[in-house]
């Protein structure tokens, strides 16, 4: 039974943008290294990081290849470590991170803590994050918006996944229970609805954003998630299997070494390290 999904999504200060004359998020990796640069000399006295990122594979790479390519996954299942976009991946995260300094060591280090001091101008991250930032800063200060893609209007969005409740097939009770579920998470559960967006996830039901999000007053500092679904609309769904995680292992294994000051370490040898170790890892894997 779902209720919400989460994408990646670009969440920034407001008025920390607005102090360097921007006054919406950046659209292309250009247009976010241009603000970050700014936000570098506006906030060197503050110690404020211009940009960060949450630290895990979806949030990093994985949502830089999809505002890349149009489709990030291969054939067998995997994103695609060979291809040359991931190498410019790759590479953008680590000038942003090494060379022009513009993010927490390694692009994330204690970047949640900087967040909520405010120290943090913008993080691509979970779109629940905005939410958060809100409700520690206030509406005006914060806004959540669609990742920046390479170039305008390309790419294939951004990751997204749902969140829900599963019935087991052999639990007791089982209609009664699934009966109760759709009573109190359903569609027609305005209030469950209201709680869910206030909480920052994104409701799955279209009657929810014209029911509430597009007619309801006081949600309409909610109204980001409809570019939300549109996001969502226009991605390319992951790939069904367990790979992710094998992924995300090996991705926290060498882009630590990768983003290193003075590492030699280039994105083609960080992307093939990462692809043999996950396929070595599958491989293992029995039926």
């Amino acid at each position: 039974m779902p209720y919400s999904f989460e994408n990646i999504t670009f969440n920034w200060r407001v008025d920390y943008f607005n102090a360097v004359g921007a006054t919406e998020a950046p659209k292309t990796w250009d247009d976010w290294l241009r603000i970050a640069l700014e936000l570098k000399t506006w906030g060197a006295e503050e110690q404020i990081y211009p940009t960060a990122f949450a630290g895990s594979l979806w949030t990093d790479i994985g949502a830089l290849i999809c505002s890349a390519m149009d489709n990030p996954y291969t054939a067998d299942g995997m994103i695609n470590w060979e291809a040359p976009e991931m190498v410019e991946c790759l590479a953008f995260f680590k000038r942003l991170i090494v060379e022009e300094e513009l993010t927490p060591p390694h692009g994330y280090d204690g970047w949640l803590d900087a967040y909520y001091s405010g120290k943090v101008a913008s993080v691509q991250a979970q779109s629940s994050r905005g939410v958060w930032g809100q409700n520690a800063f206030g509406t005006d200060k914060v806004a959540t918006s669609p990742i920046p893609a390479k170039v305008e209007g390309g790419g294939a969005g951004s990751v997204y996944w749902g969140n829900g409740v599963g019935l087991l097939n052999g639990a007791k009770y089982p209609q009664e229970a699934m009966d109760y579920i759709i009573y109190t998470m359903g569609p027609q559960n305005l209030g469950f609805q209201q709680t869910v967006i206030k909480t920052g996830k994104t409701p799955v039901y279209n009657s929810a954003y014209e029911q509430i999000i597009k007619t309801n007053p006081q949600f309409r500092t909610y109204q980001w998630m409809v570019g939300m679904l549109d996001d969502v609309n226009r991605s390319v769904v992951t790939p069904r299997n367990n790979y992710y995680i094998i992924q995300h292992t090996m991705y926290l294994k060498h882009i630590v070494p990768f983003v290193e000051p003075g590492s030699a370490m280039t994105p083609e040898e960080c992307a093939q390290l990462i692809m043999k170790d996950s396929l070595d890892e599958i491989s293992k894997q029995k039926l």
